[in-house]
């Protein structure tokens, strides 16, 4: 079997698992874990500055990885 067909097949494995623990409740859902931590710094605002660097750095980094391709 090609290395590919493991890798889609883990990959696909993974997904699944990952989605029945969150229906099964023993993992939180995502939204709420990003919830969670934007109450615990006590800040629900961000400020248009933090944005602003947070897209370049996503910016950056979207660059290098099609660079390095």
């Amino acid at each position: 079997m090609h290395p590919g067909c493991y890798l889609l097949a883990v990959i696909v494995v993974a997904f699944t698992a990952k989605q029945v623990f969150t229906w099964l409740g023993a993992r939180p859902p995502y939204d709420e874990l990003i919830s969670e931590s934007f109450s615990m710094s006590g800040s629900t605002t961000v400020s248009s500055e933090t944005a602003g660097e947070i897209g370049s750095m996503l910016t950056l980094a979207a660059d290098r990885v099609v660079e390095s391709q």
